[in-house]
């Protein structure tokens, strides 16, 4: 421990206040003239201007502890991961424990301790626990997020599955609750194993939900029914999925599926011994084997992806492989198997992620970066060009600087762009290669998602939101990047009133496709255009500043605003120079 007074004394010579303790502190806290000190040894009260008292000694948990909170002299409160303790002079009581509950803080309100938990808030009066909590998702840090036909939410992760449904929250937890919770919050059981990570969540045409779920003791797909709370349909396990063979306790794991237009559910697992691709419909299923497939298929490959002529596609190290089936697929009248070099120009070109867009062009996620093929319909030879391409016509991947891995995914938002997750921030560009907002894409320095790390991201296509899956949680940006609008009905500017100077500029939101806007005073002179190429997808901004740069004064302004076909709407906006 260091101590000094940083107006006196640089840090870099402050002293140890306390050379009698020597080891390690594990936690502090300091109320009035008490401190409480943790060190894996001792649990010590310091007054103010004294020397360490030890309260008690020698006890294991102490290794456990990671916040203590004091109450009064010489009387404190402190949690483990999922134990509250109680500490006074020669006491060390365990007041309450539950596995289910995560304590990540505590607090000492009236006679009351507040607890923050991976459920929410928890108040505890010594005796009765108290979760704090209404209709909220227990999924807070999903490892995937889905956005339905119906546009209900799915979030889910090894803890449980979350569903936003008409502005209600219901869930289902790997965790038996039992004691304290609250019952404003709609939480079912959920008996089984849910693996180390869902992997994807895929929507057949009639609502019905798919989670694959990677070592999983239970089984690789759970087959959902969300339209009055959250029921399983179905486990795939044996034979469908097959298992790992090792181990006393085989596991399920389902690294990628995806949906053909005929209604057949693919499934990549790599723990199926030979038989790495199986096809399912119904009671209906088949596990393609290495052989089948000339060789092509290997035990590594952990993505697929369909495209617009109903083939499928799946990566592996260095090559894609189609396939391509005539019939029905479970005895089909043909069958097609082609293999495609990626072409990425470096040593590790195998795949990450794929993805296929409106256009027909198939995106693949590489360790070296991002790069497309453009498809055609020759079943034979599939590809008609590979890019991106330097002007001496050599591949250079998007965000060849970048770290990925077999978590990263490939979504794309209503517009087309290509949005890539990593544990850098997610990483976005169009389709002819321009980046949003810029190359670095949206991290915790430029942006306010909560965490770099970003495991998902989901898209509300006609509000123009993009809900971004973190370790710590979910944030939501608005983007300019919504389905097309038909109309200046939802046109909406803010703030207002704008106050300038700003850092911020205006937001005209909710603008067709290649509209233009005039900035105006009521007597109908332009102060400033804003041309179509200046407006991004239904959004367009203003600094507040005229034609000639300089910044108007405080007022009411028209805002213009015109599409391509001379149609126009006229909206007012406060501006109050400061």
């Amino acid at each position: 421990m260091l101590a000094g007074n940083p107006h006196e004394t640089h840090p870099l010579y402050w002293t140890n206040p306390f050379p009698e303790i020597q080891t390690s502190i594990i936690a502090l806290d300091q109320r009035n003239d008490e401190l409480a000190i943790v060190t894996p040894d001792a649990i010590y009260s310091v007054k103010l201007g004294g020397n360490p008292v030890s309260l008690v000694t020698n006890e294991i948990e102490f290794n456990t502890i990671h916040t203590i909170a004091v109450a009064g002299p010489q009387n404190y409160t402190a949690v483990s991961d999922s134990v509250i303790y109680r500490i006074g002079n020669d006491k060390f009581e365990k007041q309450f424990s539950d596995a289910g509950y995560h304590f990540s803080s505590i607090f000492h309100y009236s006679s009351n301790i507040l607890l923050g938990t991976s459920l929410g808030f928890a108040l505890f009066d010594g005796t009765t626990f108290n979760h704090i909590a209404w209709g909220e998702p227990i999924v807070n840090s999903p490892d995937i997020i889905y956005l339905g036909q119906d546009k209900s939410m799915i979030m889910a992760s090894q803890k449980g599955i979350s569903i936003l449904k008409e502005q209600n929250w219901k869930n289902a937890s790997t965790v038996n609750y039992t004691l304290g919770l609250s019952t404003q919050i709609d939480l079912d059981y959920l008996n089984l194993n849910m693996g180390s990570r869902v992997s994807e969540i895929v929507e057949n045409s009639d609502g019905s939900i798919y989670l694959g779920m990677q070592k999983s003791s239970s089984g690789g797909i759970l087959l959902l029914d969300i339209k009055a709370s959250i029921e399983i349909r179905d486990v795939f396990i044996s034979p469908r999925l097959l298992q790992d063979k090792s181990g006393q306790y085989p596991l399920f794991t389902v690294n990628a599926m995806t949906f053909d237009k005929n209604g057949n559910l693919w499934v990549l697992s790599t723990n199926q011994e030979g038989k790495p691709l199986s096809v399912h419909f119904e009671d209906h299923s088949r596990n393609f084997s290495l052989e089948e497939s000339g060789n092509l298929l290997s035990e590594s490959m952990t993505a697929i992806t369909k495209d617009n002529f109903n083939r499928v596609w799946v990566g592996a190290k260095s090559q894609l492989v189609m396939y391509k089936y005539t019939g029905d697929v479970y005895s089909p009248t043909d069958e097609i198997w082609v293999s495609e070099e990626i072409n990425t120009g470096a040593f590790n070109s195998s795949v990450l992620c794929l993805n296929v867009s409106l256009n027909n062009r198939l995106w693949i996620l590489t360790p070296a970066g991002l790069i497309y093929k453009d498809l055609q319909v020759s079943e034979t030879n599939p590809v008609n060009q590979t890019g991106p391409k330097t002007t001496n016509s050599e591949i250079y991947p998007y965000f060849s600087n970048m770290a990925f891995d077999e978590s990263s995914r490939i979504r794309f938002d209503p517009r087309g762009n290509i949005w890539i997750t990593s544990q850098n921030g997610v990483h976005i560009v169009s389709e002819n290669g321009e980046y949003w907002p810029d190359v670095n894409g949206l991290n915790e320095s430029n942006s306010s998602i909560l965490s770099d790390d970003v495991k998902d991201v989901a898209f509300d296509r006609d509000e123009g939101l993009a809900y971004i899956a973190t370790n710590k949680g979910v944030s939501v940006i608005k983007i300019p990047f919504a389905e097309k609008k038909k109309t200046y009905n939802s046109v909406n500017i803010f703030p207002s009133p704008f106050r300038i100077p700003s850092s911020k500029p205006m937001t005209v939101d909710g603008l067709k496709d290649n509209s233009s806007i005039k900035i105006m005073t009521l007597s109908g002179e332009v102060l400033r255009s804003i041309s179509n190429s200046e407006v991004q997808g239904y959004q367009a901004y203003w600094d507040g500043r005229d034609q000639s740069g300089k910044l108007v004064g405080t007022g009411v302004y028209l805002v213009a605003i015109y599409d391509k076909n001379g149609a126009s709407s006229f909206e007012k906006v406060a501006v109050i120079r400061e």
